[in-house]
């Protein structure tokens, strides 16, 4: 084989290569939820959007929240989900959090395996999480009160859902877990924008 035979050759072979991996990158789900934590994010991008509800009755998934959790962790976005967590000795307690907040905790208390926490969230149907690892229940320590979680409620009670979705109740409640827990109880998908963690809301 020529030199100009062989260099094409190689040619040949990288085109086919990079077009393997191009198509490995785009199924891998842990690949793309890595890809997607690297990514830069500008304040106000939400991430990808969260599947449909149709798109949860067809997997089989019952139930509002239910449908709401199945729908927030499958989203690169900073959604925000509603489980109960369960301490040794302690009836479970439903708290809010970010997704990404459950999966590290998963982490903490199973080993340092991002795959596996990731499956063991999606495969908890109920919703429900016994932490025993002192970092995992410091991520998922509800940092609202019953009486916060109260204020909220009345505060979305003066609000149509059309107000809510185009930004209306939501002033001055960055970062406002008791809000949010209000908001899935509703039937709404909250998120928080990157950088600031203003919160937003979705159907």
């Amino acid at each position: 084989m020529t030199a100009r035979g062989a260099a094409a050759a190689c040619a040949g072979l990288l085109v086919v290569g990079l077009a393997a991996l191009a198509v490995y990158r785009s199924t891998d789900p842990t690949v793309a939820a890595i890809e997607s934590v690297l990514a830069p994010r500008p304040e106000g991008w939400p991430g990808s959007p969260a599947p449909r509800q149709a798109d949860a009755v067809k997997a089989g998934i019952t139930g509002e929240q239910n449908i709401l959790y199945w729908r927030a962790m499958r989203t690169t976005a900073r959604n925000l989900v509603l489980v109960s967590v369960s301490r040794r000795g302690a009836a479970p307690e439903p708290v809010v959090m970010e997704s990404d907040s459950l999966i590290n905790a998963l982490e903490y208390e199973l080993g340092p395996d991002w795959a596996r926490a990731y499956a063991v969230a999606l495969a908890q149907k109920d919703r429900t999480f016994l932490f025993t690892n002192s970092e995992a229940l410091e991520l998922v320590r509800r940092r609202y009160t019953d009486a916060d979680l109260e204020r909220a409620r009345r505060q979305l009670a003066e609000c149509s859902d059309s107000k809510i979705l185009h930004g209306g109740c939501l002033e001055h409640t960055d970062g406002d877990a008791a809000l949010a827990h209000a908001l899935i109880e509703r039937g709404l998908l909250p998120g928080r924008t990157y950088v600031t963690g203003r919160l937003y809301v979705t159907r």
